[in-house]
């Protein structure tokens, strides 16, 4: 019998922020259990730190610039074939619940179908979409499908007041806007206590937060779907994306919890772009974000608890296959910055967990592993070949134990910069400013730059040219 096969996608989900990665101030039992009982990847990284790229090539298996998506103003393109398309024409039921991104400019466009459905999502793949349209700004009443939900309830003023309350300010709601490799920045003066009122709790209760009216959606899809045939479903939080806004209960947990210092931000040795991205290093301020992101992703872990636990009424849980991952990381304060689009550990390290039938418990993987590796890995899975053009590579072999170094390098990029990461050394490329190269067994900061050193001169010829091979792999050098 196929398994069905469960994926939860986080938003902008560091990678040390969960309990089973050594976070100790931080509750998350029930990803926590899941790592108890399956496995988990320790060196996971996105190709790109930035959401629609990342979920393009996941689809994919490609690589973001062989498919022409570098930036948020992606689509997928048409002709390429996504792994949601080989899943279905398997005997898959397929659905998604939550953003999905694989067309982020028609995003206005899709939240117009007030049922969640959009032609778009089901050419490329899914029997059943929801898009929930759950984000950063205010929703509408009538077209939107949580815009409806908070109005019958009397709760769509409290959410939209607050939303413009929040991207009216300068600062980690709406700094930057990275459309094709541009900068623009806004440098209004902070006025006093903008920091915390962007990171304030939500005036929503829990149980209408966003990510619970997402785990809601995907409840209701799991109760409903056929299941004479096995299912796939990709669930996709909004958590723990900025504006950083647990509900008061949670965020009341960590006020004082004792979260790890950020990196200093200091600009040294880093390319121009980078110092101009800088938002806050106050340390208070810091760390009052840390614990509000702290307190988001336990309300996500709650949800997860929530599907495991009908996966587990309905009889479903032994023959599921759960697997939990992020888009992207965030930096969260590192070098005073803050959301992803820069090539640092903390925007490009993602977690990912696997669990269920046929997955080693409680095991752990440190291979060099790319988000695009589930994209073959789900398809074996399921009994399905891989798609005929991929970038990636199935991760089943280090379940086994048999497979050898799965990766030496792993390859991220947005139009801005290319970022080759092996275990020891980063390299970073980026367009008309300097290159950084980190030895990150003895530098795990990325403290300091040593692409000017005389020392690394060799180092830095070899990683230039092993970046270049990675680049043009799936082109005409295969």
């Amino acid at each position: 019998m196929k398994p069905n096969i469960l994926l939860i996608c986080t938003d902008q989900h560091r990678h040390d922020y969960l309990g089973c990665r050594g976070a100790d101030w931080l509750s998350t039992p029930n990803l926590d259990a899941l790592a108890s009982i399956g496995t988990r990847f320790t060196n996971a990284f996105t190709n790109s730190p930035v959401c629609s790229p990342a979920r393009c090539a996941l689809a994919t298996g490609m690589q973001p610039h062989r498919i022409g998506c570098l930036d948020n103003g992606s689509f997928l393109p048409h002709s390429a074939r996504t792994f949601y398309q080989q899943l279905r024409d398997h005997q898959y039921w397929t659905g998604y619940v939550g953003k999905l991104d694989l067309a982020k400019p028609a995003h206005p466009e899709k939240i117009t179908w007030a049922s969640g459905r959009c032609p778009r999502d089901v050419a490329v793949g899914f029997c059943a979409p929801f898009d929930t349209d759950v984000g950063m700004l205010p929703v509408d009443g009538e077209s939107s499908p949580y815009g409806r939900y908070l109005a019958k309830r009397g709760l769509l003023d409290a959410f939209n007041d607050d939303r413009k309350r929040r991207i009216s300010r300068p600062g980690i709601v709406a700094v930057s806007n990275f459309s094709h490799g541009k900068v623009d920045l806004r440098r209004e003066e902070m006025p006093p206590g903008w920091f915390e009122a962007a990171c304030a709790d939500s005036p929503l209760p829990s149980e209408h937060h966003p990510d619970p009216f997402i785990a809601d959606r995907a409840l209701d899809w799991l109760g409903s779907v056929d299941r004479s045939g096995p299912w796939f479903l990709q669930v996709n939080f909004f958590g723990p994306h900025d504006p950083f806004d647990p509900p008061a209960e949670y965020g009341q947990k960590y006020r004082s919890a004792a979260v790890p210092d950020a990196i200093p931000a200091n600009f040294d040795g880093k390319p121009e772009w980078v110092g101009k991205r800088f938002i806050m290093d106050d340390p208070e301020q810091v760390r009052f974000s840390r614990r509000q992101y702290s307190g988001v992703v336990e309300q996500l872990d709650t949800q997860v608890g929530r599907l495991l636990a009908l996966l587990e009424e309905t009889g479903q849980r032994d023959n599921t296959i759960i697997v939990m991952t992020s888009d992207h990381g965030e930096m969260l304060g590192d070098f005073g910055l803050y959301m992803k689009h820069v090539p640092y550990e903390a925007s490009i390290r993602i977690p990912m967990l696997f669990a269920g039938p046929g997955i080693p418990r409680g095991a752990v993987v440190d291979d060099l592993v790319e988000l695009i590796d589930l994209n073959p890995t789900l398809c074996e899975l399921a009994g399905a070949p891989p798609l005929p053009e991929t970038d990636a590579r199935s991760l089943l072999p280090l379940f086994s134990g048999k497979g050898g170094e799965h990766r030496d390098s792993i390859l991220s990029a947005e139009n801005h910069f290319r970022c080759l990461r092996t275990r020891k050394w980063k390299l970073v490329v980026s367009h008309n400013d300097r290159e950084e190269l980190y030895d990150l067994e003895n530098d795990p900061r990325e403290l300091h730059n040593l692409a000017e050193t005389e020392e690394c001169r060799d180092t830095l010829r070899h990683l230039r040219g092993e970046l270049g091979k990675r680049w043009m792999e799936g082109m005409w050098r295969r």
